[in-house]
């Protein structure tokens, strides 16, 4: 949060890389309502009163639109490249018979469709979403062959004072979101050099295009509100410890496995993994789900680019150990 996809670009481009598989491939998906124009923000003069904006600014709201994501985009997209393959398969063995187009087409072979299978990349809030989403939608856990939950946001309770200081603000949005836009509204008054020398020099955003978009979306005062609207439903949703029967229905069907980070992260502490621990000893979650913990990496990584590699590397040493190790029959297509 901001769920704003153009910060992972970086990741999933080294993930495929490094895979160097073209059985592999990336879709990625933005928060409604987080990005940089007006259409987006819903500051546009055909968004609102048209667009319902409580899609951007509920957890609810964020959950049907990755529903929707899915049965738009991407199931569609994989009952297409099922067929594809299935008539691809077809075309070789037509080919190796030495058949013409003349040959009766009852005599072929046809191919099954080889349905891909989906691998969830989560950060933060978005674990949350995912979860929610495998547990209602059982045909789209059916066809999940594993899950990365990065610092996974789907617990709320950061130790001592941190998580009073978040909960007060929380129940004062209106207050909280004013402040924010006042803010916004003031760094689109400033020069824009004035604001990319700051991030550069005090934020650490030394990457050109990461650090274009980061102003691009300071400046937005709607997505202001859009980013904590959300943010501070998010504080009053989240549960406060985890979801055991969530957890065990998703491990049914597939591995879990969730990167911790030092900091210390107050949206994922590691402690959580401990908690997991404990809970698989006693038997109230499946021990197909992994955790592991960085000290070197921060909640915020894909604003460092020296960070993005570990990740890199625990994503798809995890994809690899699953897929090859055959742990799953997920994998077998």
């Amino acid at each position: 949060n901001p769920g704003c996809v153009g910060w992972y670009v970086n990741t999933l481009t080294a993930i495929l890389t490094k895979l160097n598989d073209t059985g592999f491939a990336a879709r990625g998906v933005s928060h409604a309502g987080h990005g940089v124009g007006e259409e987006i923000v819903g500051s546009g003069p055909n968004t609102i009163p048209q667009r319902d904006m409580s899609i951007a600014w509920t957890v609810d709201g964020q959950l049907k639109h990755t529903i929707d994501w899915m049965d738009n985009i991407i199931l569609p997209d994989i009952k297409k490249l099922a067929i594809d393959s299935s008539a691809q398969w077809t075309v070789q063995q037509q080919q190796q018979k030495g058949e013409t187009s003349e040959t009766n087409d009852g005599d072929l072979e046809i191919a099954p469709p080889k349905i891909p299978k989906l691998v969830f990349i989560t950060h933060s809030f978005g674990a949350h979403l995912v979860q929610r989403m495998l547990v209602l939608r059982p045909d789209i856990l059916r066809r999940t062959a594993m899950i990365l939950h990065l610092m996974p946001f789907f617990r709320f309770d950061p130790p001592g004072l941190q998580k009073t200081y978040l909960s007060t603000v929380a129940r004062l949005p209106k207050i909280a979101i004013s402040f924010l836009q006042t803010a916004s509204k003031l760094a689109a008054s400033v020069p824009r050099e004035w604001i990319d020398l700051y991030m550069n020099k005090v934020n650490g955003l030394h990457d050109d295009e990461e650090r274009k978009l980061a102003i691009d979306l300071a400046i937005q005062p709607e997505m202001a509100r859009n980013f904590l609207a959300l943010g501070l439903e998010e504080l009053r949703e989240i549960p406060e410890r985890h979801d055991d029967a969530a957890l065990r229905i998703i491990g049914k069907h597939c591995p879990t496995s969730l990167l911790f980070c030092g900091g210390p992260d107050q949206w994922a502490p590691p402690f959580h993994i401990k908690d997991l621990q404990t809970l698989q000893r006693q038997g109230k979650i499946p021990n197909n789900i992994r955790a592991a913990y960085l000290d070197e990496i921060r909640h915020d990584y894909v604003v460092h680019p020296e960070m993005v590699q570990p990740v890199v590397n625990f994503c798809t040493n995890e994809i690899l150990y699953y897929s090859h190790q055959n742990h799953s029959e997920k994998w077998k297509d």
